[in-house]
């Protein structure tokens, strides 16, 4: 009577074992994407302080182009924009290349970098009298 009863329980206990290992299996892989996602979080603002810088870089970059074309220094060619030690410590940089398409019009390609992230935008001048207006932006 005996082999009857541990024939009977014998499968359902590997049953209870293979049913232990996939919920300690799943139990891990969650822990797993918790641990990545909390991770990221952790990350997620000092990601956005360098965009936020990248982007400052360029409308710095913009205002030091208009202030040449207003103090009518030398804008044509590449040339880049003196930036404060702390930014360049941390690989910040812009450089500016200047070109006439025609009289009428000035093009110039602005990069953005910062710890290692680089951004691009083109800006667009046309002439209006004496003076250079913004005509249009392209952020890339």
């Amino acid at each position: 009577m005996n082999a009857l009863i541990k024939s009977k329980f014998s499968p359902r206990r590997g049953f209870a074992l293979i049913a232990a290992l996939f919920i300690v299996v799943m139990l891990g892989l969650c822990l797993a994407l918790l641990a990545a996602a909390f991770s990221y979080e952790l990350r997620m603002p000092s990601i956005l302080q360098n965009h936020g810088q990248l982007q400052a870089l360029l409308l710095s970059s913009g205002a030091a182009l208009e202030n040449r074309l207003l103090n009518g220094q030398k804008i044509m060619g590449d040339w880049s924009v003196n930036m404060p030690p702390q930014l360049s410590a941390a690989g910040g940089q812009i450089n500016i290349d200047c070109e006439n398409s025609t009289d009428d019009k000035l093009v110039a390609r602005i990069s953005a970098s910062y710890t290692g992230l680089t951004t691009q935008q083109t800006l667009t001048f046309a002439r209006n009298g004496k003076t250079w207006q913004l005509e249009n932006i392209n952020l890339q």
